[in-house]
């Protein structure tokens, strides 16, 4: 009996760092870890899109996700990557503190966010797990709004 390779990437998540937290990016989604490289300004988007990379002999939008958290930015670093994702069909860029892990979460060992009651922006947040290191869950897809999954 063989496994199918979207039945071993099932709960499985990349654990990233950005400011405090650990995150979790649903593996399949990820398409590449890349090292922090130079990144073309593009005028006239919204400011948590730092701009453009070559990714695969393609300009991919590059997206600062402490901005689109509304937290300061800090100092590019030897941790600092971009990691390549699939959302939707399009490939973008995430820009993160570091990368930790790969950790396989079930649905049974996350709470979802609905149960809390806290001020942080919930709309790119599936759950937070329930094991000793937490690990908040980040929806890839709804941290594009639509429009703009549509102009990539």
């Amino acid at each position: 009996m063989s496994i199918q390779s979207s039945e071993f990437l099932n709960n499985k998540y990349l654990e990233v760092l950005i400011e405090k937290t650990i995150y979790g990016i649903d593996i399949s989604s990820v398409v590449e870890i890349l090292r922090y490289k130079e990144i073309n300004y593009v005028h006239g988007q919204p400011d948590y899109i730092e701009g453009s990379i070559i990714f695969r002999e393609k300009a991919i939008p590059v997206f600062n996700l402490r901005k689109r958290f509304s937290l300061e930015t800090k100092e590019v670093d030897d941790n600092t990557c971009i990691i390549a994702l699939d959302v939707q069909g399009k490939s973008v860029g995430f820009i993160v503190d570091g990368v930790a892990d790969i950790v396989e979460i079930k649905p049974n060992e996350f709470t979802e966010i609905e149960e809390f009651n806290v001020s942080i922006s919930n709309q790119f947040i599936v759950g937070i797990s329930t094991s000793e290191k937490q690990v908040v869950i980040l929806d890839s897809q709804k941290i594009l709004s639509y429009r703009e999954i549509g102009e990539i």
